[in-house]
């Protein structure tokens, strides 16, 4: 969003003015902690936890190979067509633990709904996988309390 990239731009560059720094400091300041900025906002630009060499667009780009994974956690990452090569990454026995954001009920992440999954659309995304723990609460029961907007999976290959 071009907003809050010209708000951070803005504070960054009056801290920079307030301590003191000439003009050309404050730019190339500003500059390096926007570069800080977009790549701790944007999930694509973060490090991959697996290996922090590389950036999530670069698993995108080049998925995990086929049974290499016995084990494979995602949390609050959702990339539909990533998930075929993260069921086939996973070695036989392997098991899959997902949890992202589910149907918009009370608020809670991204307003996008290509950022969120449709209602029970989990297990049908991960084919090939046997369901070993699935909740999904969406509008059930008091929509004040527990668990919403979220979806939590456990599969095994």
């Amino acid at each position: 969003d071009p907003a809050v990239l010209e708000r951070e731009r803005a504070v960054v560059a009056e801290q920079a003015r307030a301590s003191g720094k000439p003009e050309n400091i404050v730019q190339k300041i500003v500059e390096g902690r926007l570069r800080k900025f977009y790549e701790e906002a944007v999930l694509l630009e973060q490090a991959f936890v697996m290996d922090p060499d590389r950036k999530v667009r670069d698993v995108i780009a080049a998925p995990p190979l086929p049974d290499s994974f016995d084990v494979i956690v995602v949390s609050y990452f959702l990339h539909r067509p990533l998930l075929p090569a993260l069921v086939d990454a996973l070695r036989p026995g392997g098991l899959l633990f997902y949890e992202t954001f589910g149907p918009r009920i009370v608020g809670i992440g991204p307003e996008n709904p290509a950022f969120r999954l449709r209602c029970n659309e989990l297990p049908e995304l991960l084919t090939g996988l046997t369901l070993c723990y699935y909740r999904e609460d969406a509008d059930a029961g008091d929509l004040s309390a527990g668990f919403r907007d979220r979806v939590m999976l456990v599969a095994q290959r």
